[in-house]
């Protein structure tokens, strides 16, 4: 990486901190504020991440969905050591979310331990997003939660592709003049499945992933509801599951999980959007947002056939799906 500022220079947004580690800190969320106690989370924004909680388990619940809240830290919560204003508080948005439950966080996973263990190596010094390993760890911790069993073999065979040199600017080093690079081991990819993309390409909600793995050791259907984040995990699980539909939305949506009928359902967000947590009562429907914001949307016509057969499980339509795509019958 390029010789930068010194550690606790601000520009753009972006603050330098210790080992040239970039940190956000501007933008929309206004994230050093909240981050150093400047401002407070919301009433409101804590009473819907918990109502919003509740309805999911719920649902899943009446579903027989195993279900986990991925709260994605940023990088100050798990590199505490490596933030740069040592005379102010460094709050962790996502612990004040989870002191404010009632304790009944068993499908919370908040993974700032398991990112910490090794440091710098699970996220980029110049983007906000986890680096390829970190991706693959808290991938592997998600489902061990969701199947209570232990991932040691696959996460090992995965980990040792994580071995290709990559070198980038990152959203936080394109932000520095001049930028800033660093470069990160990249996941070579050993995927034989097939992942149909329904070419949103203007804005991020309405983003569609599907992800089909005939050779996943779990025969089963995943929908995972989030942002970046959430998508990028989905990179690393669908070595897990055969069936991934990830849907970009802060939102939760029955409307689409009713005809999926998946197996285990993650919903996630990162810490920083805690700021503003909208009621699961205010979504459109999921289908119709690209229409809303008048979005280009024009969806692959393979795209549509898979996702067509997806929402349609206990039905012929779908019988037939798996007989074609996996030669199975559930």
């Amino acid at each position: 990486m390029v010789p930068s500022s010194p550690p606790g220079h601000l520009e753009n947004g972006v603050l330098v901190g210790e080992n040239e580690m970039l940190f956000l800190a501007g933008g929309a969320h206004s994230v050093i504020d909240y981050v150093t106690g400047a401002r407070r989370l919301s009433d409101r924004s804590i009473t819907a991440f918990k109502t919003n909680l509740e309805r999911r388990r719920s649902w899943a619940e009446r579903s027989g969905a195993a279900y986990v809240h991925l709260l994605t830290p940023d990088k100050q919560s798990f590199l505490p050591e490596l933030w740069p204003l040592k005379d102010k508080p460094l709050i962790r948005l996502g612990e004040e979310i989870l002191a404010s439950l009632s304790g009944d966080d068993h499908d919370i996973v908040y993974p700032i331990e398991l990112l910490g263990r090794s440091g710098e190596r699970n996220v980029w010094q110049v983007d906000t997003h986890y680096s390829d390993r970190g991706a693959l760890n808290v991938a592997t911790a998600l489902v061990e939660k969701l199947t209570g069993e232990p991932q040691q073999t696959m996460h090992e065979r995965l980990l040792a592709r994580i071995n290709t040199p990559v070198t980038m600017s990152g959203d936080l080093g394109s932000k520095l003049n001049p930028p800033r690079q660093s470069t990160e081991p990249s996941y070579t990819p050993e995927f034989e499945g097939r992942h149909l993309h329904n070419n949103l390409v203007d804005g991020n909600d309405g983003i569609i992933d599907i992800h089909l793995n005939a050779s996943a050791p779990y025969a089963k259907r995943l929908a995972v509801m989030g942002d970046s984040f959430g998508r990028m995990e989905c990179r690393f699980l669908r070595y897990w599951f055969r069936e991934i539909v990830f849907l970009r939305t802060r939102f939760f949506h029955p409307e689409l999980l009713e005809l999926f009928r998946p197996h285990y359902v993650v919903s996630q967000n990162v810490e920083r959007y805690l700021d503003n947590i909208a009621f699961d009562g205010m979504r459109s429907h999921f289908l119709l947002m690209p229409h809303e914001k008048d979005r280009s949307y024009d969806p692959p016509k393979d795209f549509v056939a898979v996702l067509t057969d997806l929402l349609a499980v206990g039905e012929p339509r779908y019988d037939a799906f798996l007989r074609r795509e996996f030669g199975a019958r559930d």
